[in-house]
This record gives C-alpha cells, sequence and structure tokens, in this order.
C-alpha cells in the first residue's frame, strides 16, 4: 500500500519546487499507459485526448491544475538500421493533443507510440520516449511543439460516453494501485523531463536519442507547415 501521507508529501513538494516530482510522473504514468493498452489496444497511438483527459484528472485529484492544448508536433523519425531518416508527427490538418501543467510542463505520453500510428508506414521505426517538459523555453532541435490554443472537448455523444468511462475506470485504477502496490512498485521509464534528462538518457543508450545525434548531423530541414509556423512564433515575439 502507497500511504497516502507520502502522496501528499509528494503533491506538497511538488508546489514547493514548481514542477512535478518524479514520483508522480511516474505513477500517473503507470496508471494511463496501462489504462490505455487494456481499453484502446492497438490504437493506443491514436488516444492522445483521451490520454491527456485521464492525465489531467488524476492531477486534478491531487490539486494540480492542468489545460488541454492542441496544435502541431514534429519529432525525428529514426530506424534501427538505416541512415535515411525524416520527420514525423501532426502538423497542418492533423493535430495532436497534449496537456500543460499549471508549471507549465508539457505532458505527452501517447507520442510514445507515434511509431505504431497508422499514418507510419514503416515497422522499424525507434520509439519516442513520453515527455514530461519542465522547460518550455529550451528544447533539443529534434523535438517541436506548436500550440494553437486550449481546447474545448467536443465530440459525438457515444465518444464523450467513452471518454467518461475512461477517466472513471483510470481514477479506479488509481486507487486500486495505492491500495494494492508499494512506492518501489512505481516505476516508468524512460521519461524525457528536459534538456539534463535526455542527456542523460543518451549516455545511457536511449535508442531514439542515439540515433537522433546522426538525424542532426544530417541537418534535415523542417516539413514546410512547421517551419513557417515555427517563423510565426519568432516573429510574434
Amino acid at each position: 500500500m502507497i500511504k497516502q501521507g507520502y502522496i501528499n508529501k509528494q503533491i506538497k513538494k511538488t508546489f514547493k519546487i514548481g514542477q512535478t516530482t518524479s514520483f508522480i510522473k511516474q505513477f500517473v504514468f503507470s496508471v494511463v499507459d496501462r489504462a490505455l493498452r487494456e481499453r484502446y489496444g492497438k490504437d493506443y497511438s491514436m488516444k492522445c485526448l483521451q490520454s491527456s483527459y485521464a492525465i489531467q484528472s488524476i492531477l486534478s485529484s491531487m490539486g494540480i491544475k492542468s489545460t488541454l492544448y492542441t496544435g502541431g508536433v514534429c519529432f525525428a523519425e529514426v530506424y534501427k538500421n538505416e541512415e535515411i531518416m525524416n520527420w514525423s508527427g501532426f502538423w497542418d490538418k492533423d493535430h495532436h493533443v497534449w496537456l500543460l501543467t499549471e508549471f507549465r510542463e508539457i505532458v505527452d505520453l501517447t507520442i510514445c507510440e507515434l511509431h505504431l500510428h497508422p499514418s507510419t508506414s514503416r515497422n522499424d521505426v525507434i520509439p519516442i520516449p513520453p515527455l514530461w517538459w519542465n522547460d518550455l523555453d529550451t528544447w533539443p532541435p529534434v523535438i517541436r511543439y506548436l500550440p494553437e490554443g486550449e481546447i474545448s472537448i467536443m465530440l459525438p455523444e457515444d465518444e464523450m460516453e467513452d471518454l467518461e468511462e475512461f477517466k472513471t475506470s483510470v481514477l479506479n485504477d488509481k486507487d486500486n494501485m495505492i491500495r494494492q502496490c508499494d512506492i518501489n512498485d512505481v516505476k516508468f521509464s524512460p521519461i524525457m523531463e528536459g534538456v539534463k534528462s535526455i542527456n542523460i538518457l543518451t549516455e545511457n543508450g536511449n535508442p531514439w536519442l542515439c540515433q537522433c545525434i546522426k538525424f542532426q548531423d544530417m541537418n534535415i530541414p523542417f516539413p514546410t507547415w512547421v517551419q513557417n509556423r515555427i517563423n510565426e512564433y519568432i516573429n510574434s515575439k
């Protein structure tokens, strides 16, 4: 059992340091990742809204505020045994959903399944680690988040029912994990949390980040839509 006192200490520490603690990050991702796999299976990669909504619900139960955002995302797409690389993600008419915490952290779990998204044509794409990113002013050149704004959830009735059922099941799973697990059982990795963390992950041999070193050396230009949006952000400052 994970004592409520320990969780309360983690929440208190989160507000004290101004960013979510490692324990809470791993706890939340563990619960939602398992729930996504059980409910949606192979459709996991397309459930960015459901994932973000569920994460928001758990954080809300801890008193941590967050907001759903939509927009474009662009990541280096690297492969296991090939020098040819490309960009992947969602942009232009394809949108992605992620979460922004009150501490200005971008939270994106389903990006770890981008390599299994139906739009991905190859089966040798290296998975991207999920993000709980704590420095919006500093990004590696292989990642871009291009927000278009906050979202209000408006879905057909059957999809709204599914979303609320998923939220309920996730909150139940959270409570069950607290009752049935020990602190040492809460493990979820890797998570990209900032420049320092990706440097450590790279040193430890994370496949995606290690291949991204080669990707950067190739100087592959961003897709036109992505570059135009980046220019708009720069010019608006």
